[in-house]
Formats: structure tokens, sequence, C-alpha cells
């Protein structure tokens, strides 16, 4: 968020890789997430930048860990159950 383009690494390798990621955790993550950016970020507009790229990456990785898992079935299977994680709480 404060420096876009900066970043280098491989995040979605890395989460595949765990083999154990589930939505619950990534819904953990955005809890803790939101929690840390409410204790520390004063701007409103701020914090909801803050929000909204938190559930774009959580989307974005959870995307590609079921992906790998188990290909467009997977992916067919969590459009139909599951509410995408951008959906605000």
């Amino acid at each position: 968020m404060i420096e876009p383009g900066h970043f280098s690494g491989s995040p979605m390798q890395k989460h595949i890789a765990l083999g154990i990621l589930t939505k619950a955790h990534f819904d953990r993550w955005l809890a803790l997430w939101h929690e840390t950016v409410t204790q520390n970020v004063a701007s409103p507009a701020a914090a909801e930048r803050f929000h909204t790229s938190a559930h774009r990456i959580a989307d974005s990785l959870l995307t590609g860990v079921l992906a790998q898992r188990g290909g467009l079935a997977a992916l067919r299977i969590r459009a139909q159950k599951l509410a995408p994680l951008e959906t605000k709480p």
C-alpha cells in the first residue's frame, strides 16, 4: 500500500506450498487486518483503501490456492456456495 509496485516475491507460490489454507484462514487474516487498521489508521478514506486492498489480495490468494488444488471445478464450487471475500462484512 505504501510503495505499490515495489514488492518482489511469490506470495501465491508460498501460500499454495502450505497446502492447508482454507477460506477460514483468509477470513481470520482479514479480521486481524481490520482490527490493526482500525487501531492505527486515523483517516477513514485511508482505512477504506487498506481494507479494499486486503480483501482483493485475500480473494486473489484464495482463488489461486483453490485453482491449484482443484482446478476450475473448485472455483465453480466456490462461486456457487461461498460468498466472495471482497464482500464487506
